[in-house]
């Protein structure tokens, strides 16, 4: 029989007429019924206990949810601003394209306007001499050789910097993967020690709880035996006293008991929380390595890479100055006749000049707006990653909040329950 019903017994056994009962047995009702409202009393303030305990755990839950829903508004605005940024680096690309397509346009008008002028310098050479047509063969020969020595050189001191800069990432980044590594070794301490915590926490926890279930079994049997004794028409009052009496020092107990268990289950939840921070701090550094490893193997990929081409290039350019020297050396007896057909073809090779200068110019601002839509390229790729990043952040804390939410309908039910007991 509940609590509940012993009061409902106590009252109708007060309301009922003590016809023919003894003022022995009327003494006994009052003091069952003052039994019962102790009883109820003291239930009454479990309830209130667990329901501040309930209502302790949700405000934390509260807070939790509160926080997801901070970070989610800062991730969205974060995503707002990286989703414009790749708008932005998309119609760079657009814009670099259309460039570089005029400048090809361009290249192939330079080319065509070139060739029309070498053709009218080839037929004005037409009336030149074998001597003049070797002059002029033989000066080409030098200055495309020169030319291509200069952006040989050009080529090798721009790879020369560029091997330096990634010899000083592949160095700063071994330091990183040391640095990770010497913090994932303090990680995994951390972690093992918080183990150790929870291990003898719940070791400490174990009797007590068993201890707890015996004590609440025991006022259970108790109880049941002062129903019975009360049940009866002649109770012995002695008996009656004797139950009581040992019910309030088992509820005794057990509020010890229970004194002791709360301050071990609050470690034993801290400690729990501090290992999942432990853990994901773990998985995040162990990340990073794996991803600093990975820009390890890439630098030094690139680094085999660059200095391949740096001695291909420096075979290009002693190739160059030995082909240079020898057409000096084929210019030089021919010299002194070139002064009478320079006259006629001057103005031409002006024209020509100009032409190729501009060619040279426009070639070198394709290659720079080539350089630029690879950074631009690279830069929308980073931009694409950080969006993706950024949302799979708000889904993950979309997850966590449903879980919460859950979590906060539970503790309200449970609240509602011990409410109505």
């Amino acid at each position: 029989m509940s609590l509940l019903g012993l009061v409902q017994t106590a009252a109708w056994a007060q309301s009922a007429p003590p016809d023919g009962i003894c003022n022995g047995v009327l003494n006994q009702l009052r003091a069952r019924q003052t039994v019962e409202q102790n009883l109820l009393e003291a239930a009454a303030r479990q309830n209130a206990e667990l329901i501040t305990q309930l209502e302790q755990e949700r405000s934390v839950l509260q807070t939790q949810k509160q926080t997801l829903q901070q970070q989610n508004t800062q991730l969205e605005q974060r995503l707002v601003t990286l989703q414009a940024e790749r708008q932005a680096r998309q119609q760079e690309i657009a814009q670099l394209n259309q460039q570089i397509q005029a400048a090809n346009e361009r290249l192939t008008q330079l080319d065509q306007q070139i060739q029309q002028t070498e053709q009218k310098i080839s037929a004005a050479n037409e009336r030149l001499t074998q001597l003049n047509q070797q002059i002029q063969q033989t000066e080409q020969k030098i200055s495309a050789a020169n030319n291509q020595l200069t952006q040989l050189n050009q080529q090798v001191e721009q790879k020369r910097a560029t091997l330096l800069q990634l010899q000083q990432q592949s160095a700063n980044n071994k330091k990183e993967i040391a640095r990770l590594q010497q913090q994932l070794a303090t990680l995994q301490t951390q972690k093992q020690t918080i183990q150790g915590q929870i291990t003898q926490l719940e070791q400490q926890l174990a009797p007590l709880k068993a201890q707890k279930q015996q004590i609440q079994q025991e006022i259970a049997q108790l109880e049941q035996k002062l129903l019975t004794e009360l049940a009866q028409k002649n109770p012995a009052t002695g008996q009656i006293k004797k139950l009581e009496e040992a019910i309030a020092a088992k509820r005794a107990d057990l509020a010890k008991v229970e004194q002791q268990i709360a301050p071990l289950e609050q470690q034993l939840k801290a400690a729990n929380e501090e290992l999942a921070r432990v853990e994901a701090e773990i998985q995040q550094t162990e990340l990073q390595i794996q991803a600093a490893k990975e820009e390890q193997a890439r630098l030094q990929q690139e680094i085999a890479q660059l200095e391949r081409e740096i001695a291909q290039t420096e075979e290009q350019i002693q190739q160059a100055q030995r082909e240079i020297a020898q057409l000096n050396q084929e210019l030089a007896p021919l010299q002194d006749e070139r002064q009478t057909l320079q006259q006629q073809v001057t103005q031409l090779n002006q024209e020509l000049a100009t032409l190729q200068a501009e060619r040279q110019a426009l070639e070198q601002q394709i290659a720079d707006l080539g350089d630029a839509l690879g950074v631009a390229t690279e830069e929308l790729k980073q931009v694409e990653q950080k969006i993706l990043q950024t949302q799979q952040e708000i889904m993950a804390n979309n997850e966590r909040l449903a879980q919460l939410d859950q979590q906060i309908a539970e503790l309200d039910r449970r609240i509602e329950l011990a409410g109505c007991v």
